[in-house]
């Protein structure tokens, strides 16, 4: 399988931002290219700002933008790769207010909105999600007391599910 081009790329010329699935399809005469145009946290918020300011087409498309920034953000400041970058209050509050959104317009499933309200902090909301999950799929209970784990030591950082199970 093919890697996947980044939703959101910047313009080499410019370097303004631009969502891909508004282009029109091109086709090289010579070569190709493997450049996927990956944006790292802080092109994505500069991505996020100006995608948002000119407008969303549609939901889905400001979904896929979202998402984005989310995993971005936790490329940059959750994950053990990076331990000693420091998070500002905007970075901060820029991630409550994303995350939140996620929560609000895409989640429909409790273990994820749970884990989404961990990484920001509400611990109670997602313990009181997850009491209320009730599930025999044994990948979803061992990914549940991870979580309730995690919640109980008031740990925000993100986790990989995949070596859990």
């Amino acid at each position: 399988m093919l890697p996947r081009v980044s939703f959101v790329q910047k313009c080499p010329q410019c370097s303004k931002y631009y969502i891909m699935s508004r282009q029109e399809v091109r086709y090289a005469k010579d070569g190709c290219s493997f450049e996927l145009g990956t944006l790292n946290y802080s092109e994505m918020v500069d991505a996020f700002n100006q995608l948002e300011a000119e407008g969303f087409k549609d939901i889905d498309e400001e979904l896929n933008v979202r998402i984005l920034l989310f995993h971005a953000y936790n490329d940059m400041f959750r994950n053990d790769n990076n331990p000693t970058e420091e998070v500002n209050e905007s970075d901060k509050n820029l991630f409550q207010k994303n995350t939140l959104w996620l929560i609000e317009n895409w989640t429909k499933d409790d273990v994820l909105q749970a884990e989404l309200y961990r990484e920001i902090g509400e611990m109670k909301k997602a313990k009181t999600l997850l009491e209320n999950v009730n599930t025999d799929k044994d990948f979803l209970i061992i990914i549940k007391n991870e979580m309730i784990k995690r919640i109980n030591i008031n740990d925000t950082k993100v986790f990989e599910i995949t070596s859990l199970i």
